[in-house]
């Protein structure tokens, strides 16, 4: 029988990416389907969601896939006016034609400049108290809401992602910015459901592209804070999640060039890295228990430099710049190397290798 790391590689590309990939979700329907076995507890890895669809299309499944995960009853399709043009009326339109479906009823929810905030989540709730589930339609700020939403009145969601901007769509967490304009990430919960339509995540503009490229690139430095949280407060910490993303990241930046121009095999690549939530995977922790120092940045930005979306649906700000600011900051406390700092960074000559020399 092939072990798992030879059936990823046979999954994706070869090493001069000749091959197309068989399944952009190989990894993950080997975990859903409770077949991966986690090599630090000898236990079935869990995920927080119950199916995660990457394909080159989705038209005429919308439906089906909704239904898969188990929702029914009244339906609140939510999405802005462009990702209701770009799928949002699409979905709506095959979940009313679904029969016998347990869909009772769909209602299209189209928000006008919708903001991740304690406003929005207010507003959102109130105009779909009256269906049983929501089905966003969006990436980073639709989701977010209905994430949110849905988690604290305890309703399920399912989620088309429309861009591959962030890593966000399978996380348990939810963006969101307070009244005070600080934004925090707020517990929350997984979808059922992701689904990922190639041909419109693929066609949205490079920026969108990038922000998520950015989010991948961001993990040495998220490493490098919760390794440096393990050596100064004896928290938890282990490179596993970090393993399973490193082969799909040196493939990822193999392909950076395509990702530019759209490509079909780049960006499914990208969702899959995206998409694939590790952290709670590896080892049953919460996304806001590793949430680092990039992330913190990020989420304070909108302070000071105006209140610009981080993430899809107008977003530009990927955890990239944040990772940056803190790799600053990790080499300067290099630099300091007294008190606390020392008990933290004492066997610096072994985190070379988390930096991927």
């Amino acid at each position: 029988m092939m072990n798992q790391a030879g059936a990823k590689r046979d999954a994706f590309c070869d090493p001069g990416m000749g091959r197309k990939m068989k399944r952009w979700t190989a990894l993950i329907d080997d975990m859903v389907a409770g077949h991966w076995i986690n090599p630090e507890t000898g236990k079935p890895g869990r995920v927080p969601y119950k199916s995660v669809v990457i394909a080159e299309t989705l038209d005429g499944r919308e439906a089906e896939l909704v239904t898969s995960v188990g929702i029914k009853g009244r339906v609140g399709v939510v999405c802005d006016q462009r990702t209701r043009e770009v799928m949002g009326s699409r979905v709506a339109k095959a979940l009313l034609a679904a029969h016998n479906s347990g869909i009772s009823g769909v209602e299209t929810i189209v928000l006008d400049d919708p903001h991740a905030d304690e406003a929005h989540v207010d507003a959102l709730r109130e105009r779909t108290a009256h269906v049983d589930a929501l089905v966003a339609v969006g990436s980073g700020t639709i989701n977010d809401l209905c994430k949110y939403v849905t988690a604290t009145d305890g309703r399920d969601y399912c989620v088309f992602g429309t861009a591959p901007s962030m890593n966000g769509y399978t996380s348990t967490t939810a963006s969101i910015t307070l009244t005070n304009g600080l934004k925090v990430s707020k517990p929350a919960h997984a979808p059922l459901g992701v689904f990922i339509d190639l041909s419109v995540n693929a066609a949205v503009p490079t920026y969108l592209v990038a922000s998520g490229f950015g989010d991948c690139l961001a993990r040495s430095v998220a490493q490098f804070d919760w390794w440096l949280s393990h050596r100064m407060l004896d928290t938890l910490y282990t490179e596993l999640p970090f393993r399973l993303e490193r082969e799909d990241e040196q493939e990822l930046m193999a392909r950076a060039p395509d990702l530019a121009k759209g490509g079909i095999e780049a960006i499914g690549l990208e969702h899959h890295r995206l998409d694939l939530a590790v952290d709670e995977i590896a080892h049953g922790i919460a996304d806001f228990q590793l949430l680092g120092a990039e992330t913190k940045i990020v989420h304070g930005a909108p302070l000071s430099i105006g209140d610009r979306q981080s993430h899809g649906g107008g977003d530009r700000i990927s955890h990239f710049p944040g990772a940056g600011v803190a790799a600053q900051v990790f080499r300067q406390m290099l630099a300091f190397g007294n008190g606390l700092v020392d008990r933290g960074l004492h066997a610096l000559g072994g985190c070379g290798r988390l930096w991927g020399r």
